[in-house]
């Protein structure tokens, strides 16, 4: 029979494979309505989709306040009243700022009246984004913190299934044009919200003044990681608040979809880990614990993601020129320093999670502020001196110094942690093969030991880059021993 720990062990494991299981599937989803919102869309459409999709996240960033964080690492469960006081604050501000925006709508469109369009778009966009990120978020972190990832898995992956793949369908087969986004991600909220209700109803309490000053500690650790979150979201914004004052909308366009194409080919194992990542390290354990476990989590993220990039990058020219007509061709141009961002950026994860648990969140909001604050610099430095792909030159390398800012933060040991933490990631057999089969078929074509035809022969090349992927995680002794593992 299984001990008491080996049970839990298995339960936990099959929970995290639930969850991954339903992560896979949202980003499969995405990534299908990401082929057809390439073709229909055009690249001004994909730059205001993807303004609201920044708006929207920094509308709710304000409205979480980092609560969310708080409560799955808090010490103990909340108590009803605590719960529902911050319900309350929640909803309240959430009210104030749907108001705000539909009273500056108002004002831009007397100012702007060629633009009102796109603005309704983004308002109503953000107002529903607003309206059921309180009734979402609380019960989440609740779940969460009890780790029931079981019943997350299902509920997230269907709705963001209707969020990002519902106005995929909706543009094919109806005349909404932008109108679909708004009305999928409305049914995919609303579908959250009442799955969650099936299985934790958040309190409800309107507080008096010593009820807001007994979740005072909450808030406050809360706003901590609202100012870490804030500028992780300045650094992935960049697009929206540098390129497009400086370049326009169609160059918004043109990142929104490399980054994009970024997230599908990589987050699907990141997003994993950080979902897993605090909940676990938040539990009772020492530095000289949650450190390997850390490690350990950096070497699956480039072991299993590395390929994946390196297949989109040798198939996506060959898919812009077939199914696209070449309309993403200055996109993809940026793609080789955006996909070299996300090396660095499988560590940052795990790492910026450690340094969460093990400093508090004013030292992980520091820490943030500052490799912010280096991007922003940088990529302005770089688009005043390169143009447009500039912030793709400057997104390429800068991403090294935001993982060794975070490093020197834990302070115990930063240097040999911060070494040990980049040979974990550039050892990967994977990656050196990943490596040179992009490069080899480019030196082979050169030299002209294969023809142009080859290369544009879009069978070929996706059998190519599928074998990439399937030679390189079957070079990562760990994969094989994964696939030997008998349960």
């Amino acid at each position: 029979m299984l001990s008491g720990s080996m049970k839990r062990g298995k339960k936990m494991r099959n929970k995290i494979i639930a969850l991954f299981l339903s992560q896979s599937f949202v980003f499969a989803a995405i990534g299908i309505s990401y082929l057809v919102y390439s073709r229909i869309l055009s690249v001004e459409q994909f730059g205001l989709y993807s303004v609201a999709l920044v708006i929207g996240s920094f509308a709710t960033l304000i409205l979480d306040g980092g609560l969310k964080a708080t409560i799955i690492k808090h010490p103990a469960d909340l108590t009803k009243k605590e719960e529902g006081t911050l319900f309350f604050l929640m909803a309240c501000l959430s009210l104030f700022l749907i108001v705000t925006l539909f009273a500056s709508h108002a004002i831009f469109a007397i100012y702007f009246p060629g633009l009102k369009q796109d603005y309704s778009f983004l308002v109503i966009f953000s107002g529903i984004y607003l309206v059921s990120y309180p009734l979402i978020s609380i019960p989440t972190a609740t779940l969460e913190r009890r780790l029931e990832y079981g019943h997350i898995a299902w509920i997230e992956a269907v709705g963001m299934a209707f969020e990002r793949a519902g106005p995929a369908m909706l543009l094919v087969y109806s005349h909404y044009g932008m109108s679909s986004f708004l009305w999928a991600l409305f049914v995919g909220r609303a579908f959250r919200i009442g799955a969650l209700m099936m299985f934790y109803r958040p309190g409800f309490h309107i507080p008096v003044t010593k009820d807001i000053g007994a979740a005072f500690h909450l808030i406050q650790e809360g706003s901590w990681l609202q100012i870490a979150t804030g500028a992780s979201l300045l650094r992935d914004s960049m697009h929206v608040l540098l390129v497009g004052p400086m370049f326009g909308k169609v160059w918004v366009g043109y990142y929104a979809w490399a980054l994009q194409l970024s997230m599908i080919a990589s987050q699907v194992f990141v997003q994993l880990s950080s979902r897993v990542s605090l909940p676990l390290f938040s539990q009772d354990r020492t530095m000289k614990e949650r450190w390997p476990v850390c490690l350990y989590q950096v070497k699956l993220l480039s072991m299993f993601t590395i390929p994946v990039l390196a297949m989109f990058l040798i198939l996506m020219p060959s898919v812009d020129a077939y199914y696209f007509k070449e309309k993403w061709q200055i996109a993809i141009t940026l793609l080789p320093f955006l996909f070299a961002r996300m090396l660095p950026g499988l560590a940052t994860t795990p790492v910026g999670t450690l340094l969460l648990v093990e400093r508090g969140a004013r030292v992980f909001a520091r820490a943030n502020i500052l490799w912010a604050g280096f991007e922003l610099v940088a990529g302005f430095i770089f688009l005043l001196i390169a143009g447009p792909k500039g912030l793709a030159w400057s997104y390429s390398w800068t991403a090294w110094i935001g993982l060794l800012i975070l490093h020197r933060a834990i302070e115990q040991d930063s240097g040999n942690r911060m070494l040990t933490t980049v040979r974990t990631l550039l050892k990967r057999p994977a990656l050196w093969f990943s490596l040179g089969a992009i490069l080899s078929p480019l030196l082979l074509l050169m030299i002209g030991v294969i023809p142009l035809t080859y290369v544009q022969d879009i069978r070929l090349v996706a059998t190519y880059a599928i074998a990439i992927v399937i030679l390189s995680y079957s070079l990562e002794k760990d994969i094989r021993k994964m696939l030997r593992f008998r349960s």
